[in-house]
């Protein structure tokens, strides 16, 4: 497995999102089907399999970063898993 960290666009988690669940590929990577995996809240909301906008997921996600008596700066980023082509696919619960 191949991980690499990827800068994000610093405070625009929305961006990010806008990126990662777009109709087009990625920039990044060749994704396909992308949906959230895991995060530190269970009841996050997911765009791909709920009702959920992106906005509301970057509401969430945002959350912890207003707890800071100071703005934050450049907290957005996101890191890439990648397996080799001829590895068998993974399921969720493997990734997370």
């Amino acid at each position: 497995m191949i991980a690499m960290v990827h800068p994000g666009p610093g405070l625009r988690t929305r961006d990010l999102l806008r990126e990662l669940y777009g109709r087009d590929k990625s920039r990044y990577e060749q994704q396909s089907h992308p949906h959230l995996i895991a995060t530190w809240d269970p009841f996050e909301p997911d765009p791909a399999r709920t009702h959920a906008t992106l906005d509301d997921l970057a509401t969430h996600l945002n959350r912890p970063a207003e707890h800071y008596a100071q703005p934050l700066v450049q907290y957005v980023w996101y890191c890439t898993a990648l397996t080799a082509r001829h590895d068998r696919p993974l399921p969720d619960t493997t990734w997370a």
